[in-house]
């Protein structure tokens, strides 16, 4: 020790014989001041419980706010500002509606143009409720260029909304199904063919996450003003480790693969099965629920090296590598809806076979023709080869 630097005085000490001490041993070694150190320590715990104390009621806090900020601004949304961006959720801004849920066209007040998703009141149960918690815990932390961007959430007493960025172009269906203002006839093969690929990267991503989108269908797919394609509608997903099945849930006829309809038996390759018949609506037109044959058609059309009958009349024909490229996607999507799951490729095998033209295809089954009977939380598939009930048609 520098004695220099010690102010107040000092201690020396000096190595001693112990005979040569005249002091008790206890001098020698003074106790350890426990009282000090224990009443320090205690200090010291409350401080640190009083801090998490408040960090927890702070994060409950923002938990029970009207709305929450997911995109980084850090500013609040309450339903106050969205009666504002929808006009009061007026009907001249409604550009969808769905099973759960009304979609308004809305602007907030700094001119960003947002899809505001309100839940109709019938669905606010604890369902319902879950459904939205699980869409908003999940889409608050996914991010990817081929998914809908979740922007904001409102939950304050009977509104539960979901505000995503708006894709103004809308969905799919208005493209491939549309019959007014040219919509089929705008989008081109080759746009068709970069949104089947973009959709196959989304699945992919979710994938990858452990999510099942479960309801993959043509409305809940949106086109950006680039025409790049956005996974949208999360309420019916499914994290993989939770429960895989759920018989109350009603959704999109058409789209569902065998084994979930009849069995609700959920893997990935539902939704495998899910995008193989949204390929095979892209490029033909057509849509599953007004044509149940459509599987079987493409397959025999597909068979007898007849494609130009299934490709989309709206659209001007194709020639070349356009041609290739759309036959071979054709086959793909029909490996997909392939009956059993294990005939099915995984998605990332698919994005694999449409980015790598090389790649060796297999020969796709003859679809089992289904009919398909829906009936209020239950869905249950009967083969061709199986009797209808009477009274079905």
């Amino acid at each position: 020790m520098d004695l220099r630097y010690v102010d107040g005085g000092q201690t020396l000490y000096l190595r001693s014989a112990k005979f040569e001490l005249a002091v008790t041993a206890e001098a020698q070694h003074p106790q350890f001041p426990a009282p000090l150190v224990i009443g320090a320590s205690i200090a010291s715990l409350v401080v640190v419980l009083l801090v998490l104390c408040m960090f927890t009621m702070v994060i409950r806090r923002r938990q029970s706010l009207p709305g929450l900020s997911l995109s980084g601004t850090g500013d609040a949304l309450d339903r106050s500002t969205i009666r504002e961006a929808t006009r009061n959720f007026s009907e001249a801004n409604v550009i969808g509606e769905g099973g759960y849920s009304v979609v308004y066209r809305g602007q907030l007040r700094d001119g960003t143009m947002v899809a505001v998703k309100r839940l109709k009141k019938y669905y606010l149960t604890d369902k319902g409720k879950e459904d939205f918690s699980r869409e908003v815990g999940v889409m608050s932390t996914l991010r990817h260029v081929n998914l809908a961007k979740l922007l904001y959430y409102c939950r304050e007493e009977d509104e539960w909304i979901l505000v995503y960025e708006l894709m103004e172009n809308r969905s799919l269906n208005l493209y491939i199904f549309g019959e007014e203002n040219g919509f089929r006839s705008s989008l081109n093969w080759a746009q068709r063919l970069e949104i089947i690929g973009g959709v196959a990267v989304g699945v992919e991503f979710l994938h990858s996450k452990g999510v099942i989108h479960r309801d993959l269908n043509p409305g809940n797919i949106l086109v950006s003003d680039t025409w790049h394609p956005k996974i949208t509608d999360f309420a019916t997903m499914k994290l993989f480790i939770d429960e895989k099945t759920n018989p109350a849930l009603v959704l999109m006829p058409g789209y569902l693969a065998p084994e979930y309809s009849g069995e609700w038996a959920l893997t990935y390759k539902c939704d495998v099965y899910s995008f193989g018949v949204v390929l095979l609506e892209i490029v033909s037109g057509r849509k599953r629920t007004d044509t149940p044959t459509l599987l079987l058609q493409a397959w025999e059309l597909w068979d007898q090296r007849r494609i130009r009958e299934l490709l989309d009349p709206e659209v001007a024909e194709p020639e070349g590598d356009l041609l290739s490229r759309l036959v071979r996607c054709i086959q793909i999507g029909l490996l997909c809806v392939q009956r059993l799951p294990e005939d099915r490729p995984t998605v990332t095998e698919v994005v694999e076979l449409l980015t790598n033209t090389s790649s060796q295809l297999l020969t796709p089954q003859r679809p089992t023709q289904l009919f398909s009977i829906d009936t209020p939380g239950l869905s249950r598939t009967i083969r061709s080869d199986q009797h209808l009930p009477r009274g079905s048609q």
